[in-house]
């Protein structure tokens, strides 16, 4: 595994009050805010926050992000949301 530790990145800082989400991301019933992390750390993670957009139904297929780190954070789900994480060392 690669010693991310030993490398320098930026610093960045990000204010929910100038959030702008966009349409453009991978799936089209969500919406995506970019928290400026991927570039910060020179790609080595990406973050962003992702919202579901009113009236659109979720569409996906199950799938899994091969990455060194991944968080996952849910402010609000409804009844539908389900979620298999495993995580491998």
């Amino acid at each position: 595994m690669e010693n991310h530790m030993a490398k320098t990145y930026d610093f960045i800082h990000d204010e929910s009050e100038k959030a702008r989400f966009v349409s453009k991301g991978l799936r089209t019933y969500f919406e995506y805010r970019d928290l400026g992390i991927e570039k910060a750390c020179k790609g080595d993670f990406v973050a962003h926050v992702i919202r579901a957009k009113e009236g659109d139904n979720a569409t996906g297929v199950w799938h899994r992000h091969d990455c060194s780190f991944q968080m996952i954070y849910v402010l609000r789900a409804g009844p539908s949301s389900n979620m298999k994480v495993t995580v491998c060392a």
